[in-house]
């Protein structure tokens, strides 16, 4: 569970990122990159607030009634972080303020006006998300600029007196390709609403290449992953494996097993709104291996009014 909550901090940016008000809490948006925090996290309703705790690890997550993520805080044992997030009228984030045991860290965020996705990463990109209009993120002695020459998108980083500058490929409003000395995306291709369909990429370095090949459901609602190939070339030698994901009526996941690892969810329980509030979790590495224990997964969520 410790590994999962670690996960959804690492893709919080896709999460708050939002580019306009849906008119509804969180089903009208035409383009998945302009919905708000709750389509994101595949949450029905007007959802005020999510909490997970799982032996001595506590996640919570709160929402503005407008379904826009407010704060979120992970406590664990031997540790604790916590966001806050500050919106303007139309739902952009103007900033957020990140607490640890090192102290806090405010980073403020600035738009234009060009109508284009911007990827929050070059890497990563599915899970990162993009951003309507993204100009610069910027915090104490770091920021990255967003500057578009043509169809070329320059990703400019400072830190300090240091700077880097990657260039992304757009076609129209999207992005379609990066390389660098390490890293590469290609291949990507987008459903109308402004989902992933297929996304490629991949690190590289003297004698090797890893490949991450992703597949998307179709879906009008939700960002599902459907399947990974994973291809990594060392020398002349290629080895191949894959990933696959399935999904319940409600779209929440039953299975992902990734060459022998498999990893099951059963049982679910859902409130009124149709947000899961109970399942079960089991596992098991390689065909030969025992199941784990069945865990039960809780989450207790609130409604505004």
């Amino acid at each position: 569970m410790k590994t999962k909550l670690l996960w959804v901090l690492f893709i919080v940016t896709a999460i708050v990122f939002s580019g306009c008000e849906p008119t509804d809490v969180n089903t009208d948006f035409k383009n998945y990159w302009s919905s708000n925090s709750l389509v994101r996290l595949k949450l029905r309703g007007k959802v005020k607030s999510v909490q997970t705790e799982d032996r001595r690890i506590e996640f919570r997550i709160e929402f503005n009634e407008k379904g826009f993520m407010t704060s979120d805080s992970y406590t664990s044992e031997n540790y604790s972080t916590s966001t806050v997030y500050n919106y303007d009228s139309d739902g952009k984030l103007l900033s957020t303020t990140s607490t640890n045991k090192n102290g806090a860290v405010t980073s403020t965020y600035a738009y234009d006006t060009h109508g284009r996705y911007v990827v929050n990463t070059t890497f990563h990109l599915p899970e990162s998300g993009l951003t309507p209009n993204l100009k610069s993120i910027s915090s104490d002695g770091s920021r990255t600029d967003y500057v578009f020459k043509g169809n070329d998108l320059l990703v400019i980083s400072t830190y300090e007196e240091e700077k880097d500058t990657m260039i992304v490929k757009y076609d129209g409003k999207y992005p379609v390709s990066c390389t660098t000395s390490w890293s590469f995306i290609k291949d990507i291709e987008f459903a109308s609403n402004g989902m992933f369909a297929k996304y490629t990429e991949g690190f590289m370095g003297q004698g090797y290449q890893s490949t991450r090949i992703y597949s998307f459901e179709k879906d009008d609602e939700y960002q599902l992953l459907k399947s990974v190939r994973y291809e990594n070339l060392n020398g002349e030698e290629l080895t191949v494996t894959t990933r696959a994901i399935t999904y319940n009526d409600k779209k929440d996941v039953l299975t992902d097993i990734e060459e022998g690892y498999e990893q099951v969810y059963s049982d679910y329980v859902y409130d009124d709104k149709g947000n899961w509030t109970s399942r079960k979790y089991k596992y098991k590495n390689g065909a030969e291996s025992e199941w784990s224990d069945i865990t039960t997964e809780n989450r207790t969520i609130t409604y505004w009014n």
